[in-house]
């Protein structure tokens, strides 16, 4: 039912995550597959509308892990650099 399947890591989740599951019971197609990177530097769109449903498979991918920590962090206790 989703509009938009987006991975952390294509490859990390083509191995090893719900998405390779999906896969292999034909449920998603890899090339409908967008990278979490891709949709937030604006490569690729994510939701498009309101109603669009996403579905994030998220494998933990180091860099990104530490972005939004950092984000998180500095929004939610007012820390600025």
């Amino acid at each position: 039912m989703a509009n938009i399947v987006v991975a952390g890591s294509i490859s990390q989740c083509l191995l090893r995550a719900e998405i390779s599951h999906a896969i292999k019971k034909n449920d998603i197609i890899e090339d409908k597959i967008i990278e979490l990177g891709s949709v937030l530097s604006g490569l690729k769109n994510g939701r498009t509308q309101k109603e669009q449903i996403t579905v994030s498979d998220l494998t933990g991918v180091a860099i990104q892990d530490l972005n939004i920590a950092e984000f998180l962090y500095e929004k939610y206790l007012g820390l600025n650099k």
